[in-house]
């Protein structure tokens, strides 16, 4: 996957195209047992935008304090990140929504823009926060809490949602009841 920077293509036409066709970023209330991520501060959304030239390639996307590489899919209304996760099942290197797996981390053109500590960024009622060797994202009721003693998903992932790393390892929080919207932490290997 090739990504153009907005920086070079002018980000206020990208960011004014994206707040028409999309409308407004929102965020959602966090659920329980969640980080604060709520009392950090807001960086500007569109400080982060990258992406082509119509709304269904435009995203976020960011450097977390920890080193993970994490996007906010603007067509597609999901969250992810790429990186060592810590706890997680062997191989996995990725989280997207409430699913970890091994997936490719994408070719980027540019290097994403550090989301200092502290901080927040919301689009489409997605948030996710950062704090030093914490990151965390939810949307309503599902996200993931990542630092550098767990992988945590909630709720439990449901077999649509994507693979496991392999079949003999299930996803992070399987074995949690799918209507149980607090975090299971992560098989240890």
């Amino acid at each position: 996957m090739r990504l153009i920077s907005a920086s070079s293509r002018g980000a206020v036409p990208l960011a004014l195209l994206a707040t028409a066709v999309l409308g407004s970023p929102a965020a959602q209330a966090a659920p329980p047992d969640f980080p604060n991520i709520d009392a950090f501060d807001s960086v500007t959304w569109n400080d982060y935008l990258v992406g082509g030239d119509d709304a269904q390639s435009l995203h976020l996307q960011f450097l977390t304090p920890s080193g993970l590489t994490c996007f906010l899919n603007v067509d597609a209304f999901s969250y992810e990140c790429w990186g060592a996760l810590h706890g997680a099942p062997a191989g996995a290197n990725h989280v997207r929504g409430n699913v970890v797996n091994n997936q490719p981390a994408p070719e980027l053109e540019d290097a994403p823009t550090l989301l200092p500590n502290r901080t927040k960024i919301s689009w489409r009622g997605v948030t996710c926060g950062v704090d030093g060797k914490l990151t965390a994202c939810y949307q309503v009721d599902h996200g993931f809490i990542l630092d550098d003693k767990q992988t945590k998903v909630f709720p439990s992932a449901e077999p649509a949602n994507g693979p496991p790393v392999s079949s003999s390892v299930p996803d992070v929080g399987a074995s949690a009841s799918p209507a149980s919207p607090a975090p299971t932490a992560a098989p240890t290997s």
